[in-house]
C-alpha cells in the first residue's frame, strides 16, 4: 500500500512535466487549488466493516492480517515481497499517527469484529492537486465486497472532507480482475489504458483507469 501510494508525487510531477505517466493500483482524488480539507473522521461508515484510523495498539493483529494473507498480497504489491516485520510496522504507525493527526496522510485499518480485515490509506498532501487511496483485505475476507464497501467509504469521506475535489481514479493492473470489480459496482468509468511499472509477480505492465467525477458520485452507489 505504502510503495503504490507514494508514486502519487511520481505520476503528478510526470503530468507537469509532459512526461508520460507509469501508474500504479491506487485511487486518485483530484481537487482545486485551494487544497482544504476538513477534519478527517477516525473511522468511517464501511458497511459490512468500520474503517478505524489506525493505531499502535493495532499493530500485532495488522501484522497477522498480512502473514495470513501474503501469498495472495505478494502478487500485486510490491510492499509485500517479504515478511511483516512488527518494528517496522509500529515505526509506520507512529508515523501514521502524526500525520492523521497534521492532516497529511490518512491510514485507516478495515475492521470487523474488532478483527483487521485490511487496510485503506487516504493520502491528500501526494502533490498540490492529486490524493490517493491504496487497499487490500485479508485472504480469508476476500469475495465479500469489504474493497467495494471500503472504497466508496472512502470516496464519500474525500468529497465530503477534501475540499473542492472532482474526481477519483481507480488504477490497477489488468491482470487483477478482482479489483476490475470495485470500480464497476460503484459505477466508476473506464477512462484509459496505460503501461505502468512491472513490480510484483502479477503485473502486466499494463493498466486500467477508472474514474468517477463529484457531479456523478453517490454514497448509494
Amino acid at each position: 500500500m505504502h510503495g503504490e501510494l507514494d508514486a502519487v508525487a511520481e505520476l503528478a510531477g510526470a503530468i507537469r512535466s509532459g512526461e508520460r505517466p507509469q501508474p500504479a493500483r491506487i485511487v486518485w482524488v483530484s481537487r482545486g487549488p485551494e487544497n482544504e480539507t476538513t477534519r478527517m473522521p477516525d473511522v468511517l461508515d464501511g458497511g459490512p466493516v468500520v474503517l478505524r484510523r489506525r493505531r499502535e495498539a493495532d499493530v500485532p493483529k495488522l501484522v497477522r492480517a498480512i502473514e495470513l494473507s501474503l501469498p495472495e498480497l505478494a502478487q500485486w504489491f510490491g510492499w509485500a515481497q517479504q515478511e511483516p516485520n512488527v518494528v517496522e510496522q509500529r515505526r509506520r504507525t507512529a508515523d501514521g499517527e502524526r500525520a492523521f493527526d497534521d492532516g497529511t496522510d490518512y491510514e485507516f485499518l478495515l475492521i470487523e469484529d474488532d478483527d483487521v480485515v485490511g487496510g485503506l490509506r487516504l493520502n491528500p498532501s501526494a502533490a498540490p492537486d492529486a490524493a490517493g487511496i491504496g487497499y487490500w483485505v485479508r485472504s480469508d475476507r476476500t469475495g465479500r465486497g469489504y474493497a467495494t464497501s471500503a472504497t466508496r467509504a472512502a470516496t464519500t469521506a474525500a468529497f465530503e472532507h477534501l475540499s473542492h475535489v472532482e474526481r477519483v481514479y481507480i488504477l490497477m493492473d489488468q491482470a487483477n480482475l478482482a479489483s476490475v470489480a470495485v470500480p464497476t459496482k460503484l459505477g466508476f468509468l473506464l477512462d484509459r489504458e496505460e503501461d505502468r511499472p512491472i513490480e510484483a509477480p502479477g503485473h502486466t505492465g499494463r493498466g486500467f483507469i477508472w474514474v468517477m467525477t463529484r457531479d456523478r458520485w453517490s454514497p448509494q452507489s
